[in-house]
């Protein structure tokens, strides 16, 4: 950290963020849910907006694991087309690229219809990155803090090697079927 102010500001408040890593716990997350605690914002896209609204309040998914929340938290971009091009490839030769419309319209043309299987995970980023700039700018800590907490989970997701291997769900042959592993 350059500024000092920012690193108080984040130190005081990394509770809001996420559980300090000595409390950091399979159990610990569940019991904090199962009691209705407040759950912490780098945990919120995972085990808030991907549950149903009957399961858990502010749950973004219309039914058990389907909802708009999922493409957001990988990208399959080591996946090649039937020209050999990944979406990393074709993102790095231009930036005219680096849109979702036309990462949408990659996946679709490649045998992924269906909106869960069309990861969207740096563009997440992207967007919720720029709130906090916005955030700053306007001098709001609590929004700015907010979107820097939910931000972390994003980022941490798009540190887990399997988050953008399009292997993850197992190995897919040249037509698309898988085969669990």
């Amino acid at each position: 950290m350059t500024s000092p102010a920012l690193e108080t500001f984040l130190d005081v408040n990394v509770e809001r963020i996420s559980f300090r890593p000595d409390q950091l716990s399979p159990q610990q997350i569940r019991d904090k849910l199962s009691n209705g605690e407040f759950v912490e914002l780098a945990d919120v896209p995972g085990l808030v907006w991907k549950k149903t609204s009957d399961r858990v309040p502010g749950g973004r998914d219309y039914a058990q694991n389907a909802g708009p929340e999922h493409p957001n938290h990988y990208a399959d971009i080591d996946e090649p087309d039937s020209e050999g091009k990944t979406l990393r490839d074709l993102t790095l030769a231009g930036t005219e690229f680096m849109s979702v419309e036309n990462w949408r319209t990659w996946y679709q043309k490649n045998r992924h219809t269906d909106a869960k299987s069309q990861g969207l995970l740096p563009f997440r980023v992207w967007q919720i990155f720029g709130e906090m700039v916005r955030q700053l700018q306007a001098k709001n800590d609590t929004k700015f803090l907010c979107a820097a907490g939910v931000l972390a989970h994003y980022v941490g997701d798009a540190c887990q090697p399997l988050h953008g291997f399009y292997h993850s769900d197992g190995y897919r042959d040249a037509k698309g079927a898988t085969t669990k592993s």
